[in-house]
């Protein structure tokens, strides 16, 4: 375990995962909760995000359509004003939400990762129904 943490500490790849977990071990042991399409999002960068699509040739700006700057993962979850009331609503059940901090509360109990799960799910079919995916003309 010791040997694939400092693996995990010293890529190079995978780094916005590499962020939100730290700490393998603890991973490893999660209660055995169902990480699905939006967790995966979530959790890889890979997906409903700008800066993700931008690189995969799908659009033609990496910023947020919602307020212009850098679309990534971390910008939808824990800084876009568009999404600050959501954020709101699971900071007061779970405290500040950073991306230091969110697995470690996940991984607390099931019930914290439901709010995390819900909240990530929520927020990447609200962009995805509103339009935010693709440019517009």
């Amino acid at each position: 375990m010791l040997a694939w943490q400092q693996r995990w500490e010293a890529g190079t790849t995978g780094r916005w995962t590499a962020v939100l977990i730290k700490n393998i071990r603890a991973w490893t042991r999660a209660p055995a909760c169902e990480v699905g399409f939006f967790l995966t999002q979530f959790l890889t960068g890979h997906g409903y995000f700008r800066s993700y699509l931008f690189v995969m040739g799908k659009v033609a700006s990496p910023k947020c359509a919602l307020c212009g700057v850098n679309g990534d993962a971390k910008h939808t979850f824990f800084q876009c004003l568009h999404f600050q009331e959501e954020r709101e609503e699971v900071s007061n059940r779970l405290g500040e939400l950073s991306a230091d901090s969110i697995i470690g509360k996940m991984l607390m109990k099931e019930e914290l990762w439901s709010i995390v799960a819900s909240y990530v799910e929520g927020v990447l079919r609200q962009k995805k129904n509103e339009g935010c995916l693709i440019d517009q003309l």
